[in-house]
């Protein structure tokens, strides 16, 4: 079992692990929208760009919304970790109940699975 310390640790970590995604997101948001604007705007006339650029307007606007997407991901992963060690059950394996070891949760904070069970959602995925 984590010791009070540990969690504690990693709680700080989750934290700030928090703070710095929602300061991401709140970065991705605001360029999102700021093109969003110019376009609707009419500062970028659809009339003098090529095909070429407006392909990779949207290129680059739809790899603007996958990486939103990655971030709030990241950020629900985290706030579940945090509930989880409200509750109590930070820490355990969701798939085989056992106990997820110290290194892994310190590499990766909001781990749900041990090792051997993400590796097997791993192969089962692919």
């Amino acid at each position: 079992m984590l010791e009070k310390e540990e969690i504690k640790r990693l709680k700080k970590k989750l934290i700030e692990m928090k703070e710095k995604i929602k300061k991401e997101i709140e970065e991705l948001e605001k360029e999102t929208m700021e093109k969003s604007l110019k376009e609707v705007s009419g500062e970028l006339s659809s009339y003098s760009i090529h095909f070429a650029d407006l392909s990779s307007d949207a290129s680059e606007r739809d790899k603007e919304i996958e990486a939103l997407e990655t971030e709030n991901e990241l950020l629900r992963k985290v706030e579940k970790a945090l509930e989880k060690m409200e509750d109590g059950t930070y820490g355990i394996c969701e798939s085989c109940g056992k106990e997820i070891p110290l290194k892994r949760l310190e590499a990766v904070p909001y781990a749900t699975l041990c090792i051997e069970c993400k590796e097997k959602e791993e192969k089962s995925s692919s």
